[in-house]
């Protein structure tokens, strides 16, 4: 496996591994949910973690078929969970502190 560097940390053979958490949309839409899990995923030692940032009306048409996986289509849950744009931008603000 060749190396890679991320933010001047080498990743590859020979080096510690690289921890993403994964948030997902687990924040059913809460801004304080996302940020504690940000500072969780930090205690525990992650390296980064990642987030979704979904903008249903731009990626998704909202009479696309139901999903089992689903008690309501995508489109509204993620209409009902996604965070704003601006909750993504104070999210980041967040991490950069």
């Amino acid at each position: 496996m060749s190396e890679i560097c991320i933010n001047g940390r080498k990743i590859g053979d020979g080096y510690a591994p690289f921890v993403i958490a994964e948030a997902c949309d687990n924040h059913m839409g809460n801004l304080d949910t996302a940020k504690e899990m940000v500072l969780n995923a930090k205690l525990v030692g992650a390296d980064c973690i990642k987030f979704q940032h979904h903008l249903p009306d731009e990626e998704m048409l909202p009479d696309v078929p139901m999903s089992s996986n689903f008690d309501i289509p995508l489109y509204e849950f993620l209409k009902l969970h996604a965070l704003k744009l601006e909750q993504h931008e104070e999210l980041k603000r967040y991490c950069d502190e």
